[in-house]
């Protein structure tokens, strides 16, 4: 079976983000399979539109089915390039969703999403919001989870870290308000941050100005994203951004086996659950509150890990792997 796979990714693993790493995975194990030639049409290297069109052109028709993973914008341009293609020939078409294009897929033309086979989400809720208009599938964010004994060390002040994009839109602020508050009177916390600056990187550079608590530690690898998150307490995501679906920084910190205290946007309370593997707050006076209840009484992190260790399986790449190409044998 020959496969199209369109989608951007810098294979060399230095470019983060959530649809590069999905991307690279979704590769990575797709060769691996048995009778399958995959075709790349990767758009990180291609860049204009321009070139994406004669790059699938010139692909479209040595393939029985094509998988697309794009963001938001990817899918509204190949969405609509594809039914044109298939206009002149059929093809097997299936899209792997990153993060939460809901309003985008809802207002897609009916002759567009008719050709569109099966469109895979990252969390159940999404399916069931639009099983109406498509074919729909569960293929959430995710990677090779491999679980290692871990022993997470208690520690004063207690180590925590943020591990994501660092910027306003990601929540960044969130958590340095919350700790100016928990730290007045002597440090309970020390933050370790983890990621990249973004638009807003002269402002958020501000925050590790004065203040002794707060440590960056750049770019994780996400191979080697387990081993050092499992040094930490836990784990906060206080993002704001609304299209959040299934962040792959959850993914990481569940394999690790540390729980999650995350906001109340997109999809993350059902990618967190709230008591079981991490904690949810409305705005910064509960995140404050959480943190300090956390503080006081460790167990109410520490009974959380192996529930987290077990949620870590829901995002095994080789499951999601294997469901997805026994659909496209199915399909074809």
């Amino acid at each position: 079976m020959k496969i199209m796979l369109i989608g951007s990714a810098d294979m060399s693993g230095k470019t983060i983000g959530g649809q590069y790493e999905k991307t690279r995975l979704v590769y990575n194990f797709l060769v691996k399979e048995k009778n399958v030639d995959v075709i790349f049409c990767n758009m990180f290297d291609i860049g204009r539109t321009i070139g994406l069109v004669s790059s699938v052109i010139k692909d479209y028709f040595k393939c029985d089915c094509i998988v697309v993973i794009t963001s938001t914008r990817g899918t509204k341009v190949i969405s609509r390039m594809l039914y044109y293609f298939q206009l002149f020939r059929k093809k097997v078409v299936v899209y792997l969703i990153v993060g939460n294009q809901q309003s985008l897929l809802r207002a897609l033309p009916k002759k567009v999403a008719k050709k569109m086979d099966k469109v895979y989400f990252e969390v159940a809720s999404m399916q069931e919001e639009l099983r109406d208009k498509f074919n729909v599938g569960f293929f959430s964010n995710c990677k090779d989870i491999q679980i290692e004994c871990i022993e997470h060390m208690q520690t004063i002040p207690a180590k925590i870290c943020y591990y994501s994009e660092i910027s306003y839109r990601k929540g960044f602020d969130r958590i340095i308000h919350a700790l100016d508050i928990i730290n007045q009177e002597s440090i309970k916390y020390e933050l370790d941050v983890y990621g990249f600056f973004s638009t807003d990187e002269k402002e958020m550079k501000k925050y590790f100005e004065s203040r002794l608590y707060i440590h960056f530690k750049g770019i994780i690898k996400r191979e080697q994203a387990a081993k050092i998150l499992s040094q930490y307490s836990f784990m906060v995501f206080p993002s704001r951004h609304k299209l959040e679906g299934v962040p792959g920084a959850i993914v990481d910190a569940y394999e690790s086996g540390l729980p999650v205290i995350c906001s109340n946007v997109g999809f993350l309370p059902q990618v967190v659950k709230n008591s079981e593997t991490g904690y949810i707050f409305k705005n910064e006076e509960q995140l404050i509150e959480i943190m300090n209840n956390v503080y006081d009484k460790p167990e109410m992190i520490d009974e959380l890990r192996e529930n987290v260790l077990r949620e870590a399986w829901v995002y095994d790449i080789k499951k999601s792997i294997k469901r997805l190409y026994i659909d496209l044998m199915q399909m074809k």
